[in-house]
């Protein structure tokens, strides 16, 4: 067994460990329970406000059968974010924020110590309280009330607007209820078809530059249209497009055609620039390193400085316990949350330490029998061709033509 491969496994066999011990320490304490549509855990909202804002609630309630509820408490912790805290306190043990089967609730919380506000809004009211406007009430209502430390006026000025914008989806008028305020949309769209323009702008230029490329390497070394470079390089590409996925929730942030190509024009170059580094250096080593299991651990070890390596080495782990643990723990919340809409009951450590166990057990066969780098290396081509089928080719074509077919949006439903 080479030192590398040796080296992997003692690895892995950390990860694993770390991994097991991460999933059972993720059964975190329960926010407390939710009884009423004022929850002042944290006890900085006064009897005037809260009075108001339960008169509000129940008014919207009694209108539209939608539960909005306000949660204060001292600290998130020891959940990471407050969003993360968030999504379990508005799980209520089971029992959920609004009416059953229909997941049209609302929860505002505020964690004191922290400084921090997140609104969740259930699958029904998203649809009006959408993450941007979610984002203006918490900046221009909530926020500027909490810096003069009346937190009971700036959660009824917050509960009051988003209120008024779920009443105003459901048609209906009530009483006290200000009407929402709707920011002026841009002029310049949303920026979608410049997007799919440059994106596909590109695919020319590099088709182009490739068949270039090819009458070159026939002209001087007699070379075919395709080789391993070609192909490799091509599934690089392909399977990286898992980056997609990342941008996708946040593009609903971009409401002009400025942000969207500025964002593209800073975040491409960033990407990139560590690849190209890291290949730059792999050229002074070529041919030789093409044949090495860890390219990146070979240019490490040449460099003679054992810091280094093991920095790597350190940092490996770190990144493989981060997604290991990360993927373990959201099969677990989404266990937890099908065990709590059916049965009503929480999700407790042992079960979630059974299903860390399986999970690391069946992935320790898997690599076992196949092998560790095989393993990535066909996991990765498959990945490949799969987001090339059902990313790529739909994008281009499906997406494309519904984009160009599609009317220009309204005022209205730029606003919402």
């Amino acid at each position: 067994m080479t030192p590398t491969l040796r080296g992997l496994r003692v690895l892995c066999g950390g990860v694993v460990f770390a991994v097991f011990v991460a999933a059972v320490a993720a059964a975190q304490p329960l926010p407390p329970e939710l009884t009423r549509p004022v929850n002042d855990f944290a006890s900085v909202i006064d009897p005037n406000s809260a009075q108001a804002m339960e008169s509000l609630i129940r008014s919207l309630q009694q209108t539209t059968g939608d539960v909005v509820v306000v949660a204060t408490v001292d600290t998130f912790d020891p959940y990471a974010t407050i969003d993360e805290y968030a999504v379990k306190m508005f799980e209520n043990r089971g029992r959920g924020v609004g009416q059953r089967g229909t997941d049209n609730g609302l929860l505002i919380v505020v964690a004191v110590k922290n400084r921090r506000v997140r609104i969740e809004a259930g699958y029904d009211l998203e649809q009006f309280v959408n993450d941007a406007f979610a984002g203006d009430v918490i900046r221009e209502d909530i926020t500027p009330e909490f810096r003069n430390g009346n937190y009971g006026a700036g959660l009824l000025a917050g509960v009051s607007r988003v209120i008024g914008r779920i009443a105003e989806g459901r048609n209906v008028t009530l009483q006290g209820v200000r009407p929402t305020r709707t920011r002026r949309p841009p002029s310049t769209g949303s920026g979608g078809g410049i997007l799919f323009a440059l994106f596909v702008t590109f695919i020319v230029i590099n088709a182009i530059v490739a068949r270039l490329r090819r009458r070159r390497r026939r002209r001087w070394w007699g070379g075919g249209p395709w080789s391993g470079w070609a192909s490799g390089g091509l599934t690089y590409a392909s399977y990286n497009i898992i980056g997609a996925v990342v941008i996708l929730p946040v593009l609903r942030h971009l409401t002009s055609t400025r942000d969207a190509v500025i964002a593209g024009a800073i975040a491409g170059p960033l990407a990139m620039l560590p690849a190209i580094l890291f290949f730059t250096c792999m050229v002074a080593f070529y041919p030789g390193i093409g044949t090495e299991t860890l390219p990146s651990d070979f240019l490490l070890r040449r460099l003679d400085v054992p810091l280094f390596h093991w920095a790597f080495q350190a940092m490996i782990f770190a990144a493989l316990l981060e997604s290991g643990a990360g993927a373990v723990h959201a099969i677990n919340e989404r266990v937890a949350g099908v065990v709590g809409r059916r049965r009503g009951v929480e999700l407790g450590a042992g079960a979630r330490a059974a299903i860390a166990g399986a999970l690391l057990l069946v992935c320790m066969f898997v690599a076992d029998r196949v092998g560790l780098i095989a393993l990535i290396a066909s996991g990765y081509r498959l990945l490949a061709w799969l987001f090339l089928a059902v990313f790529v080719l739909p994008l281009l074509t499906i997406g494309l033509a519904r984009l160009l077919r599609r009317n220009p949006a309204s005022p209205q439903e730029i606003a919402a």
